[in-house]
């Protein structure tokens, strides 16, 4: 639905810079109110679940420190290699590998308060490295964290972590299991801690906070919203330190972080330090993101070494004010090696791409501080696929471009300073050395590795409609979405090229400690909701335990299931325990059809289809002939070793009924004008025929050459037609793309295109 208003914004002048009113932003804001999403809910708040310590106190028969089963490791399943949950990717993906071993904790989050039983600080606060430690939520709303009382994990603080080194953390925060509105966190600092191991944190909101998970390793942070923070955002001593490295303390080759962000949306940072993320670690991967200015380091990646890396991918990045995604060398203290892959850079009202600083998508900020410093052997970058203004938003440039000419798109990002930065003589904007440019990407994150994706404009529309606090887990186990009025407003700006045409100010403290007057007025407050009835408080609602186990009480939570997956963990990553493999998904490369429709012949010859949520293709008279037509969007796809073309069919009768498909060479028809009297020409030879029954299933068709040959000549919009090669009096319905089960591009070893 994103596609035709992107594309009218690719075409405008960036000449003017129009502001949108923070006011606008803000009663958009207040407008929101997220009413019970969670179908099936009942019951009281229960009991707050909070850890007091390693013994706990009993009361009631239950421990007050949470649902404790300790089986002492003895006979379990050690699973070390299932990623954290069935999606996770990348350098992280292993978080809590190890932490399926401990005592299982279930830790409820009943109330809203700063403090006290049932609240979030009651649970983070305990968490403890001898446990496996899971946060429920039973309630949804706006937590302000107390002015001056930041929240750590273990109830330590920066200079007084709560374990020696080294630190092992295992906690699951499941923001998804808020009824409501969700979960949104406010004011202060809510974070790990230097070498905080093992920490998934999914489905949270962060609005006005100083900074967020500060520096954690082998760690997940997925489905987060971040807005309004003081300082960086995401990154450097600030929110999403995806590291144990601090950026000035040490070299390199120190950096022991594993980490993935991914699918998280991140917006306006402050004016007091307009900063989104600085990360660093031994191996890093960040995907799916959507990052909104005003403001820069959209991310500044920094101090990862050479045997490891970092990747941006597949990230969307919008109406950036300051240098965008920058890759920092300080010679051998800064090593950095990354890849810069397949992203979509759209300027915005604030982004005055007459300033060399801002008029690149990439930048390579060096500070040569060491003699001889910043020596190619300490700086690679791969910069591939990617889109954005400098090509056109045009993936399939040749390589070269991204460095030089005028679709250079990788540049210095700031004035020579003698010794400091001498290979930028020319100042911001001048051109990289190509010593430092590595032609192969990265291989990062085995056994897990991101899957990187053309970003064809069906990918653009995925992450945006996916990122950030989008989701909740319904009582039975389902995903239902939400997302909250900020969140829908940058997505929406997104589309319509609107936005701030300056950093946000929120708040004159030097200090950076927001004003708890104004709060109320910026930060909305999500719907509380019901939550799940859970009669044994084992953390899994009744629902869920009724459908999976038998019974309301039937399962028990750190039971380990064929997959690997405790129990606990299949309700809440919505995933079901009987699957061995739920991590196998959908090819991650299949593409959905951009444009598909129907045509009829007779009297329906000039009725055009598109809308229908059912292909039709029959062979008969002229008067009842139908025919399907699909278009497909492979931007950024520079070759493919196979490809396929799936259908969710059927025959109207029980008969079996052939049908093929053939290539189409003119693109130009439209899903909601194509008609019978319209339509383009089909290929004269089918490209593959199949035979379709009865009942619905998924049928196959191989269109590998035809695909092939498009790409090499340069075409990436990709037609095909569906036609019976006999007459029958029975028709073959299939899922359009309005219906549940997509038609699908099935493409494997997929090349993408270059810059």
């Amino acid at each position: 639905m994103y596609r035709q208003r992107r594309a009218d914004i690719e075409r405008r002048s960036y000449g003017g810079h129009a502001a949108l009113a923070v006011a606008i932003a803000l009663s958009l804001a207040l407008a929101w109110s997220a009413g019970d999403s969670q179908g099936g809910q009942s019951g009281s708040p229960g009991a707050a679940v909070s850890n007091a310590g390693a013994g706990g106190t009993q009361t009631g028969g239950r421990s007050l420190t949470g649902i404790v089963r300790d089986q002492g490791g003895a006979g379990r399943l050690q699973p070390q290699t299932i990623p954290a949950f069935p999606e996770a990717r990348g350098c992280g993906a292993l978080a809590l590998a190890p932490s399926r071993s401990l005592p299982l904790r279930v830790h409820f989050v009943t109330n809203t308060d700063n403090d006290g039983p049932g609240s979030l600080r009651a649970a983070w606060e305990s968490v403890d490295r001898d446990f496996y430690d899971v946060i429920i939520f039973r309630t949804g709303g706006r937590i302000v964290l107390d002015e001056g009382d930041d929240l750590w994990i273990g109830g330590g603080s920066q200079q007084d972590p709560p374990w020696p080194d080294p630190v092992h953390a295992h906690v699951y925060i499941a923001g998804q299991t808020a009824p409501g509105g969700g979960l949104t966190i406010a004011r202060r600092r809510f974070g790990t801690l230097r070498d905080s191991n093992h920490v998934v944190m999914r489905y949270l909101t962060f609005r006005k906070n100083v900074t967020n998970f500060n520096q954690a390793t082998t760690a997940i942070v997925d489905h987060v919203s971040v807005n309004w923070t003081g300082t960086s955002d995401a990154g450097g001593f600030n929110a999403f330190n995806a590291g144990n490295v601090h950026a000035n303390d040490a070299p390199a080759d120190t950096a022991t972080a594993f980490y993935t962000v991914s699918n998280t949306l991140m917006a306006e940072p402050e004016s007091h330090h307009p900063t989104i993320m600085n990360p660093t670690g031994r191996c890093g991967s960040i995907y799916g993101n959507v990052w909104q200015g005003p403001g820069h380091r959209f991310p500044w990646v920094q101090t990862t070494p050479m045997d490891g890396g970092v990747e941006f991918v597949n990230n969307v990045v919008y109406n950036w004010s300051g240098g965008s995604s920058q890759a920092r060398s300080t010679a051998s203290l800064h090593a950095v090696n990354v890849d810069y892959v397949a992203n979509y850079h759209m300027p915005g009202p604030a982004t005055n791409l007459d300033i060399p600083a801002v008029a690149y998508p990439f930048y390579l900020l060096t500070q040569c501080f060491e003699p001889g410093g910043c020596d190619p052997s300490n700086v690679q970058i791969h910069v591939s696929g990617n889109r954005n203004h400098r090509n056109n938003f045009d993936a399939s440039v040749p390589p070269d471009d991204a460095w030089r000419g005028s679709m250079k798109q990788f540049a210095c990002g700031r004035e020579a300073q003698g010794d400091l930065n001498p290979e930028c003589e020319g100042g911001a904007g001048a051109d990289v050395p190509l010593d430092y440019k590595r032609d192969t990407p990265l291989s990062l994150g085995d056994p897990w590795p991101y899957q990187r994706l053309a970003m064809t404009d069906t990918q653009i529309d995925s992450i945006l409609e996916l990122a950030g606090n989008s989701r909740g887990l319904a009582c039975d186990g389902s995903w239902f979405d939400r997302r909250d009025a900020l969140d829908s407003l940058y997505v929406q700006q997104f589309m319509d090229g609107t936005g701030l045409s300056s950093v946000l100010t929120l708040y004159d403290n030097p200090n950076l400690n927001p004003d708890p007057d104004e709060e109320p007025a910026v930060v909305p407050t999500p719907a509380a909701g019901t939550p799940c009835a859970d009669t044994d408080e084992d953390g899994m609602p009744d629902a869920w335990e009724s459908i999976h186990c038998g019974s309301i009480t039937g399962c028990q939570a750190d039971a380990v299931t064929t997959s690997g997956y405790l129990m606990i963990e299949h309700y809440l990553n919505g995933s079901d325990p009987n699957d061995a493999t739920p991590w196998d998904p959908a090819p991650a490369d299949a593409l959905t059809p951009v444009a598909d429709a129907y045509v009829q012949g007779g009297s329906e010859a000039d009725t055009n289809f598109g809308t229908a949520d059912s292909l039709r293709v029959k062979t008969a008279s002229a008067s009842f002939s139908r025919w399907t037509y699909l278009k497909f969007d492979l931007s950024g796809v520079a070759a493919v070793g196979a490809a396929t073309l799936r259908l969710f069919a059927r025959v109207a009768e029980s008969e079996v009924i052939d049908t093929s498909v053939f290539a189409v060479a003119n693109t130009s028809w439209s899903e909601t004008g194509i008609t019978w009297n319209n339509k383009p020409a089909l290929g004269g030879t089918p490209l593959d025929t199949i035979s379709v029954g009865g009942d619905f299933q998924w049928y196959d068709l191989d269109v590998t050459s035809y695909i092939q040959n498009e790409l090499a000549a340069g075409r990436t919009t990709i037609g095909l037609g569906l036609r019976n090669p006999t007459t029958s009096s029975q028709i073959i319905l299939a899922h359009s793309r309005e219906n549940a089960n997509q038609p699908e591009l099935v493409l494997t070893g997929m090349t993408l295109g270059t810059d």
